[in-house]
């Protein structure tokens, strides 16, 4: 099965020891181990500030630093970035892109999920269980959705009508003066204004050009000026062959002159006309510019008021008959509405009881025999559900964010997830194997590795026989002086040795290293 969401590269610089570190991850599940200490918590931290969660940040760590999370969701790639400032200033960014926590943390909950002993971005998430069951029962609430949009659009309709007979005059009477301001002024369209300003300011600067207009009329005038001196020194030049191309040359030149001269002169005949034109102009802008300011900032906006308030008046004249039939159409659609919300209803009480019964029946193999998951649904169609759990049979029951332990909180989301298998999203679990080792811990492998051929997985162990079951195997580890951490991945011998680590501390043991063998085989 394709998966839809993957995780590309995680890249850290100084996060506490975290100096410069990047992770390319891969498909299916990728582990990350090291000793205790040497700084596995500050990746799923990283990740967490990717998600733009604000959490309290450790003193060590409140030196400037960034981190970025590349993810790819089918063809398209987003970035994830969160930054501290040398002056202390926390930004979230999305594809570089400068946003709030907020958004950075709406675009991350499809993305990506965590599940830890410190808390899980989905265990209190109402939206998340309500999808969860509708999924895993396929529950079609595409009928129950339609007749809503239907009777909000009714709804709509009903609250726009006035039913006050004077309320509904004066709105009229002010609507309709408002119409007949707008039809007063036989606007042409949305760009009058900006036209009209145009040609005021070509006129404007044509006007204030005459004075120069006249004088270059006068030095081309025709019966006296320099064109016709050049006229009267061109006829007492001998009309010898030597000279004819010059004399063709100088009476092009006197023709295009003469014929400037004719131009200008029109132009100062027109003055007066200028001037009335650009009295209807400036007086034209100003009611337009008016109008504007008065209903909408803008000639544009202004417009589009205007037609607003032409489909209101439609709404007010023909409102008697508009409510009628919508109160008709309610009063059909009401009993159709309650019956679509009694069948979701019925569809997902049935669904949630044989999800909590699934979820129950695989509880056992992540280390938990003796809880219990049930699911309440209530609300008129069902849609208010809440994962509740029930640690062991003496032991109350309440909603799952509550009643989980630390220990208990990932490995409950991990069955869950495994069992809904609901989610593209990547799925991070953090320390899933606290408290717990041998077969159970074996079992817990499985689960991840059964999850990961669904959707992307990474998860931090201290446990050899999950770590041998990943696809990708990357290790934290400290310098020689405890000061910085370095993540690299290990393959082949490496990985033997740090699986042999695992299982007793050392190495280089020759029985560690051949269980390792055993475990990766």
């Amino acid at each position: 099965m394709p998966r839809a969401v993957r995780l590309l590269t995680l890249q850290v610089r100084n996060l506490g020891v975290l100096k410069d570190v990047t992770v390319d991850v891969s498909d299916g599940l990728t582990v990350l181990t090291g000793e205790t200490g040497a700084g596995k918590t500050l990746i799923v931290d990283a990740l967490e500030l990717a998600r733009g969660s604000d959490m309290r940040l450790d003193s060590s760590l409140m030196s400037s630093f960034s981190v970025s999370a590349l993810f790819e969701e089918g063809e398209r790639e987003i970035s994830l970035g969160r930054e501290l400032s040398e002056s202390k200033r926390l930004k979230a960014t999305i594809d570089g892109q400068i946003t709030s926590a907020e958004a950075l943390a709406r675009v991350a909950d499809h993305l990506f999920t965590i599940h830890g002993q410190r808390m899980s971005s989905r265990a209190g998430s109402r939206s998340w269980q309500r999808d969860v069951v509708d999924t895993f029962g396929s529950v079609d609430t595409s009928e129950l959705v339609n007749l809503r949009q239907q009777r909000q659009e009714l709804l709509s309709v009903l609250g726009s009508t006035v039913d006050d007979p004077t309320l509904r005059e004066r709105e009229l009477e002010l609507l309709t003066f408002q119409i007949q301001e707008f039809e007063s002024l036989a606007i042409i369209g949305e760009s009058e204004l900006s036209t009209t300003v145009e040609e005021l300011l070509e006129l404007s600067a044509l006007r204030e050009a005459t004075g120069a207009i006249v004088g270059a009329s006068e030095l081309l005038a025709i019966d006296d000026g320099p064109v016709e001196n050049i006229a009267t020194m061109l006829s007492t030049l001998p009309t010898n062959d030597s000279l004819r191309e010059i004399r063709q040359s100088i009476t092009t030149a006197i023709d295009l002159l003469r014929d400037a001269g004719t131009a200008l002169r029109a132009m100062i005949d027109v003055d007066a006309s200028v001037d009335e034109r650009l009295a209807v102009l400036e007086a034209r802008v100003d009611e337009l510019t008016r109008f504007a300011r008065k209903y909408g900032g803008n000639l544009e906006g202004a417009m589009r008021a205007i037609e607003k308030a032409r489909q209101r008046v439609d709404e007010l004249t023909s409102s008697d008959e508009s409510l009628a039939r919508a109160r008709e159409k309610l009063a059909e659609i009401s009993p159709l509405l309650a019956t679509a919300e009694a069948k979701v209803r019925s569809d997902r009480q049935l669904a949630a009881q044989q999800f909590a019964a699934t979820v129950t029946d695989v509880l056992p193999r992540v280390a938990l025999p003796h809880a219990r998951i049930s699911v309440s649904v209530s609300g008129d169609d069902g849609s208010d559900i809440e994962f509740e759990y029930q640690p062991h049979r003496d032991a109350p029951a309440g909603p799952l964010a509550e009643m989980a332990s630390g220990g208990e909180l990932s490995r409950v989301m991990l069955a869950l997830t495994l069992v809904s298998l609901a989610d593209s999203a990547v799925a991070i679990f953090d320390e899933v194997d606290a408290g717990i080792g041998g077969s159970t811990a074996q079992s817990i492998g499985d689960c991840l590795s059964s999850l990961a051929r669904h959707q992307q997985v990474i998860a931090v162990t201290h446990t050899a026989s999950i770590a041998a079951k990943a696809d990708s195997h990357w290790v934290v580890e400290k310098s020689s002086d405890g000061v910085l951490a370095s993540v690299r991945r290990v393959v082949g011998a490496e990985r033997e040795r740090e699986i042999a680590r695992m299982l007793s501390g050392n190495p280089d043991s020759a029985e560690s290293l051949a269980l390792a063998r055993q475990l990766l085989a």
